[in-house]
């Protein structure tokens, strides 16, 4: 969920801001991704995962896992009802509380 001015792309400010190159460099198959853990997930999750890839970001600051590794925590969404997209540093899990049917309004715990 983003809380951007109206006709900011967060996304772009982002990569402007860490000097990033101007072309995606991940492609991932979602519509796959999404069928095994049989929830959409937030776009704007699926664009940030396709413009920076897999990977750590400022030495273990944050953590984002490859699409096709999501699936992997199906049993700790099924206990918890919270869908991990990311880790950091400390070991945390920065997870979705998947509470509602829209994906853009889930809130991150």
């Amino acid at each position: 969920m983003t809380t951007e001015p109206a006709g900011v792309d967060w996304l772009e400010s982002l990569v402007g801001t860490v000097d990033w190159g101007t072309k995606p460099v991940l492609q991932a198959d979602w519509a796959g991704v999404e069928g095994r853990l049989g929830y959409r997930l937030p776009s704007d999750h699926k664009r940030l995962v396709e413009r920076f890839g897999k990977g750590t970001f400022d030495d273990g600051y944050i953590d984002l896992p490859a699409p096709e590794d999501l699936a992997a925590w199906g049993l700790f969404h099924e206990q918890t009802g919270a869908l991990p997209w990311a880790s950091n540093e400390h070991e945390l899990l920065l997870c979705w509380v998947t509470d509602a049917a829209d994906p853009h309004t889930w809130p991150v715990w």
